[in-house]
C-alpha cells in the first residue's frame, strides 16, 4: 500500500503507534467505521472530521478519473478541501467539496455520471439535488460505503475563469490508517488563483445589500501569505480576477466588519494561530496586498500558459 501524507503531519502521541485494521479492506461499513473512531481517538481528533477527510480522499480518486478534454483532470479541488490538503491540520475544518470544472457547464452531469460509474475502494456516490445558480452548480453527493451512507457531501462545482493554468497536485490525506487504498494525490486549483478568489470574495460589496460574511477568507489568507508569497504572477492573476468579475477594483480595500471580530478570535484560537485580532490579521493582509502590487520582477509565466 503506498505511502501518503499524514494529516496529523507526525503529531502522534508519545505511546504505541497506532495500528490499521487487520482485515483490508474493512470488510463493512462498522469496521470501517470503527477504524474512524479508533483513530480520531488516538489522534484526538473529532470523529466527524475523520470521517469527512476519508470521503472527501475517495470522491476526488473517483472525480480524479475522469479527464477533460486536453487529457488533463477535469475537476481541480479547491476551498476548503484544498486548504485541508496543504496545510493539515493548520487549516480550519470544512465540510463543503469545492471544485473546478474544465469543461462545457451543460456536460457537467454526465461527467459526474461517468466518474461514479463504478466503485471507488468500495465506495459509491449518487448525485442529487442538482441546482445551477449564476456562477456555479450546487449539489449533494450521497457517498455509500459497502451499501450503507457513509457521508452526504454539498459540492459546488463553478467552471474556470480566466486564463488556463496547469493543476497543481498536492499530496492526498493518507486512508493507509483505515485500510483503504487512496488517491496519492489530488489536483487543485492553483494556489495563486485560490489567493485571488478569495481576495476578490472578501472585499466585495454585495449587490443585494447584505453584509459581506466571509471572515473564514481573512483567517485563510493570512495563513496563506507564506505559501503563496507575492509575485508578478500572482499579481496578474489578482488583477484578471478583479477584472473579469466586475465587482470591485485591484487593489481592494480591506475593512473589517464589527460582526467579523469574535468568531474571527474563535477561529484562531481553534487553530491555535499566533494571532487573535480581526484588525491585525487585516493589517497584515493588507500589507501582503501591496506587496503583491509593487511587485515587478521580469516573468512570462502567465502570459505563455494564456498563449497554449
Amino acid at each position: 500500500m503506498a505511502a501518503m501524507a499524514d494529516p496529523t503531519n507526525g503529531k502522534s502521541p508519545s505511546r504505541e503507534p497506532y495500528r490499521p485494521p487487520k482485515r483490508v479492506p474493512p470488510p463493512n461499513h462498522r469496521a470501517l467505521q470503527d477504524a474512524v473512531n479508533r483513530y480520531a481517538e488516538y489522534h484526538s481528533l473529532a470523529p466527524n472530521r475523520v470521517q469527512r477527510w476519508v470521503a472527501f480522499m475517495v470522491l476526488g480518486g473517483a472525480l480524479s478519473r475522469f479527464q477533460a478534454e486536453d487529457h488533463g483532470p477535469a475537476f481541480l479541488v479547491k476551498g476548503g478541501v484544498s486548504l485541508e490538503l496543504r496545510l493539515r491540520l493548520k487549516a480550519r475544518a470544512t465540510k463543503d467539496y469545492d471544485t473546478v470544472f474544465r469543461g462545457e457547464r451543460d456536460k457537467l452531469l454526465d461527467a459526474l455520471d461517468e466518474a461514479f460509474a463504478t466503485p471507488y475502494e468500495g465506495f459509491t456516490f449518487r448525485v442529487t439535488r442538482p441546482h445551477q445558480m449564476t456562477h456555479m452548480t450546487r449539489l449533494d453527493i450521497k457517498v455509500e460505503y459497502q451499501g450503507k451512507t457513509w457521508a452526504s457531501i454539498q459540492m459546488e462545482v463553478s467552471s474556470w475563469e480566466g486564463t488556463p493554468l496547469p493543476p497543481e497536485e498536492v499530496p492526498a490525506i493518507s486512508l493507509a490508517d483505515f485500510g483503504l487504498m487512496g488517491p496519492a494525490s489530488l489536483p487543485c486549483l492553483p494556489l495563486t488563483k485560490q489567493v485571488a478568489q478569495k481576495l476578490h470574495a472578501m472585499t466585495e460589496i454585495l449587490a443585494s445589500g447584505q453584509p459581506n460574511e466571509r471572515v473564514r477568507d481573512l483567517l485563510d489568507l493570512w495563513v496563506l501569505r507564506d505559501l503563496a508569497p507575492p509575485s508578478s504572477v500572482l499579481r496578474l492573476i489578482c488583477e484578471e480576477t478583479f477584472r473579469l468579475r466586475q465587482r470591485q477594483p485591484w487593489p481592494p480595500e480591506i475593512v473589517v466588519p464589527p460582526h467579523w471580530e469574535a468568531p474571527f478570535t474563535e477561529l484562531a484560537r481553534s487553530l491555535e494561530l499566533s494571532i487573535e485580532d480581526a484588525e491585525d490579521a487585516a493589517a497584515d493582509v493588507r500589507s501582503y496586498v501591496q506587496r503583491i502590487v509593487d511587485t515587478t520582477e521580469a516573468t512570462d509565466e502567465h502570459t505563455r500558459h494564456a498563449d497554449e
